[in-house]
């Protein structure tokens, strides 16, 4: 079984101003003549992580990963103006035009999925091919799967202690509750949903916070950005990603989905797949969320050493 590359260090940073507001950290890693991947991070809010840099081969990638705009060492840290879908896809032509990228694999995990297939469907022709694993389509039933009508179910127990994060007069509609408590002007408040939006969204991902979780202003900024993107639809219309598959056709593409994933159940990825073509899809039956499952992790170094292969890299 394939593991993870060593952890490696950027040999580049920069700061790249994208508007008055927000300016971006961007790292390269790895081969500063392999062959380019844009990594795109698992979640609004988290910024770029190590781990990222560990499923490509070092001597022949060049490992291009950022902070979007709010998030991690991109600054002003969880700033909301100016922040949403259509200026992260800006941000990203103005990454490769800065770095002198013609085309790039791009990779994707969930959050980082649905960025990648936008930008994918805005500039195909700057592209290599797609890696994707859990996809999420940032449709209002996936938001509302996860906070309303769906992924309670599996966990009734975590689902209560969420709700009481809230006034019982609002424990209907938990979505717009929490983005009210999370971008208010009371820092307890803010700091007390952050803790309980957390637990709520690891327990999906299999990772369950303690109860006694510190909440930092990076997690806090974290928790404020996924709510405004998760509030207003992830700044899409409709069935946005489905109705602009054909603009993939000639992109090829590698999905990768566990069978048992909570956050953003299998049907997602097999309707884009059956709709894409000729797409592989790997369907991981032990699997759920979790991008550090074994046989997640060894599916996407396979696929990301096809690329590699492919390409000549």
């Amino acid at each position: 079984m394939r593991g993870p590359f060593p952890n490696i260090k950027p040999y580049q940073t920069h700061q790249l101003a994208v508007s008055e507001i927000h300016t971006l950290y961007i790292e390269e890693c790895g081969n500063p003549d392999g062959m380019p991947v844009l990594v795109l991070q698992d979640e609004p809010g988290l910024g770029c992580q190590p781990y990222h840099r560990q499923f490509f081969n070092p001597e022949r990638y060049r490992i291009i990963l950022f902070d979007q705009r709010g998030s991690g060492r991109s600054t002003p840290q969880g700033e909301l103006k100016d922040n949403h879908t259509t200026a992260l896809l800006d941000d990203i032509s103005h990454i490769r035009q800065h770095l002198e990228v013609t085309q790039w694999l791009v990779f994707g995990n969930y959050w980082g999925a649905t960025l990648a297939l936008l930008y994918a469907q805005a500039h195909p022709f700057h592209l290599f091919g797609l890696v994707l694993s859990n996809v999420f389509l940032g449709r209002e039933e996936d938001i509302d799967w996860i906070f309303s009508e769906g992924a309670h179910r599996f966990y009734p127990e975590q689902w209560e202690a969420f709700q009481k994060g809230v006034r019982v007069s609002e424990r209907h509609d938990l979505l717009p509750a929490y983005y009210q408590q999370l971008t208010g002007n009371n820092d307890i408040a803010q700091r007390q949903a952050a803790k309980k939006w957390a637990n709520w969204l690891d327990t999906l991902s299999a990772e369950e916070l303690s109860n006694d979780t510190d909440v930092s202003r990076s997690s806090l900024g974290q928790a404020r950005i996924e709510a405004h993107f998760y509030h207003h639809q992830c700044f899409l219309k409709g069935d946005q990603i489905m109705n602009n598959v054909h603009r993939l056709e000639e992109i090829p593409g590698i999905i990768l989905h566990g069978r048992y994933n909570i956050v953003s159940p299998l049907i997602n990825a097999w309707r884009l797949k059956r709709q894409w073509g000729d797409t592989a899809i790997s369907v991981l039956p032990d699997v759920g969320h979790n991008l550090f499952a074994p046989a997640m992790t060894e599916a996407i170094l396979n696929a990301t050493f096809f690329f590699a292969e492919q390409y000549g890299a």
